[in-house]
């Protein structure tokens, strides 16, 4: 069962790393999927180049920015009109720019940037 709320990090401003407040915890709802999604629960990241020049690039938001592009998860729902996965497959992709990152429990991306994760 997929919860409500979840958890993510997330900045609002560009301050140095070692600023406690350069990356926060926050609570957020759990996104829902719109036709081409898939809503994965993230297992792992990485840190991308990407996510460092976007946190340099960020001017006293009042939302938060979730980060993150790089992600491997597992799908929990799907989106009416996503082809070739089903809920529980693994998977592993690269993120958009125009939509909140990894950087939480939960998130939507469009099924056209994921690919199924090898087995171990």
């Amino acid at each position: 069962m997929v919860p409500k709320m979840m958890r993510a990090i997330a900045a609002f401003q560009t301050l140095p790393i070692r600023d406690e407040a350069s990356l926060q915890d926050v609570w957020l709802p759990v996104p829902t999927p719109r036709p081409n999604d898939v809503l994965v629960k993230i297992l792992a990241i990485s840190v991308n180049p990407v996510d460092v020049r976007i946190r340099h690039a960020l001017h006293g938001q009042k939302r938060p920015h979730v980060l993150g592009f790089d992600a491997v998860g597992e799908i929990v729902q799907l989106g009416v009109d996503v082809r070739d996965f089903t809920v529980g497959d693994r998977v592993f992709y690269f993120g958009s720019t125009q939509r909140p990152g990894s950087n939480a429990e939960y998130q939507l991306v469009d099924y056209r940037l994921i690919a199924k994760a090898p087995s171990v």
